[in-house]
């Protein structure tokens, strides 16, 4: 099992950054490996999936690339008043994944945690055709949720006028074809964002996978790992 922290320069950015990556080159032997995107929690760098879930089991068990990128508290947008994450996370990492990883473009999901996990359906419903799967674990749209004080404030930087980055209308929008995406939707009844999840559920309908779990208690690290494990056994 290969761990691997790459720090790099990105143009996107204009500054550098860093990622996790791990790949079962010992264990699985492949000439390439889907690609599997981690995205952390607001506030959460690249080595929290690492530090809180047994990633290399998920690499060995699915054969597959696991990379975890530090989106430090953009939401996983192209910052309004900020950088191009987005740009980053989408169109400048799985490149640079290719060039250093024996990666499988063609085979990419992405999945994530509250913040992370508005990144994660973010990102595959504005990239049409890029993911094959995304999942979003105890979240909804956050365009749907009220903020306060100093976190009010890192979504008017990120967001801006929150419309354009609302992800029941990137659902809806029929000029967005997401082909055969799979999207997984979970939450709990105690989660932070249940009301935007309970509304992006709504909005979905069909179009997503959507398991409540009647539960006060938010989820954490152990839930959403499990859940992980779940639904990559149900596609790959």
């Amino acid at each position: 099992m290969a761990w691997i922290l790459n720090q790099f320069y990105s143009a996107a950015l204009t500054e550098c950054n860093s990622m996790s990556v791990v790949v079962p080159i010992e264990t699985c032997h492949k000439e390439k490996y889907p690609v599997l995107w981690l995205l952390p929690p607001a506030g959460k760098d690249h080595t929290a999936w690492y530090r809180h879930a047994d990633v290399d089991e998920l690499a060995e068990k699915f054969g597959i690339i696991v990379a975890m990128p530090d989106l430090k508290l953009s939401y996983g947008a192209d910052m309004v008043h900020g950088f191009a994450y987005s740009q980053m996370l989408t169109e400048e990492l799985p490149d640079l994944v290719k060039n250093y990883f024996p990666a499988d473009l063609e085979k990419q999901m992405i999945a994530g945690v509250m913040e992370g996990g508005y990144s994660a359906f973010y990102a595959a419903l504005s990239c049409p055709g890029k993911y094959c799967f995304a999942a979003c674990y105890s979240c909804g749209s956050l365009s749907d949720e009220a903020f306060e004080g100093r976190e009010k404030k890192q979504m008017e930087d990120a967001f801006g006028e929150a419309g354009a980055f609302d992800l029941k209308s990137l659902l809806s929008d029929e000029k967005r074809d997401h082909g055969e995406l799979k999207l997984s939707l979970v939450y709990a009844a105690g989660d932070r964002y249940k009301k935007s999840a309970d509304l992006l559920a709504a909005a979905a309908g069909h179009q997503a996978k959507v398991l409540l779990r009647d539960q006060r208690d938010p989820l954490g690290w152990s839930d959403w790992a499990q859940q992980l494990k779940v639904d990559l056994e149900k596609i790959l």
